[in-house]
C-alpha cells in the first residue's frame, strides 16, 4: 500500500497533462470534410431566393485548414498543395478566427444590392468551428436584412411574402450551413 500512495504521489507530483486547452499555438491543421448541410430559419421559400443557396459543395479531397498563430490567440486559413504544413501558404486574403478554447470564431457583415431597387440585403455571418477531440464542426450562420432604403426595403420584404409558398420574407432569415469533419 504504501508503494502505491508513493507512486500516486509522484505521478501528482510530476503532473499528468491535464485537460486541452486548444489549439495548439503553431500548429498548422487539416480537416477533411465529411458532410456539408444547410437549414433555413424563418425564411422565404420563394423560388428565385432559394435557388442559389446550397450546402457548401465539397470533395473527397475537401479541407478546412488553418495556422495557429504563436501566441494561441489567432489562426488564418491556409492554402496547401498536400497535408503537409510545409506545402501551406497564407492566401492573400486570409479569413482570421479569434481563438477561445475549442472555438474559433469569426464574424463578417456584407451588403448586396437587390435588381431593380434602391434596397440592400445585409448579410451578418457569424463562423464558428468548434474542435471535439478528432472531430470538428464549422457553422457558418447568416442573419439576413434589408437596409438602406426606407421605402424600398418593406416593398421588397412584401413581395417576397408574396411570392413564397410559406408566407415569409427575408427579414431576419437565418441560414446555417454546417460542415462536418475528421482531423487528418
Amino acid at each position: 500500500m504504501r508503494h502505491v500512495t508513493f507512486a500516486l504521489a509522484l505521478v501528482l507530483a510530476t503532473g499528468c497533462p491535464g485537460p486541452a486547452t486548444g489549439p495548439t499555438p503553431g500548429g498548422t491543421y487539416f480537416w477533411r470534410v465529411l458532410s456539408s448541410t444547410i437549414e433555413f430559419g424563418a425564411c422565404s421559400d420563394e423560388p428565385t431566393f432559394r435557388d442559389g443557396l446550397r450546402p457548401v459543395p465539397f470533395t473527397e479531397n475537401s479541407f478546412v485548414v488553418y495556422r495557429v498563430a504563436d501566441d494561441g490567440a489567432t489562426a488564418v486559413t491556409q492554402d496547401c498543395s498536400r497535408l503537409d504544413a510545409q506545402s501551406c501558404v497564407t492566401p492573400a486574403m486570409p479569413d482570421t478566427y479569434d481563438i477561445s478554447g475549442f472555438e474559433l470564431t469569426r464574424s463578417e457583415t456584407f451588403k448586396n444590392p437587390i435588381q431593380n431597387s434602391s434596397c440592400m440585403l445585409s448579410q451578418n455571418v457569424n463562423e464558428t468551428i468548434v474542435e471535439s477531440g478528432r472531430s470538428m464542426t464549422f457553422e457558418l450562420i447568416s442573419i439576413l436584412t434589408l437596409t438602406d432604403s426606407p421605402t424600398d426595403c418593406p416593398n421588397v420584404e412584401s413581395g417576397l411574402k408574396r411570392n413564397s409558398p410559406n408566407g415569409l420574407g427575408v427579414e431576419g432569415c437565418v441560414i446555417t450551413r454546417k460542415l462536418t469533419g475528421e482531423l487528418k
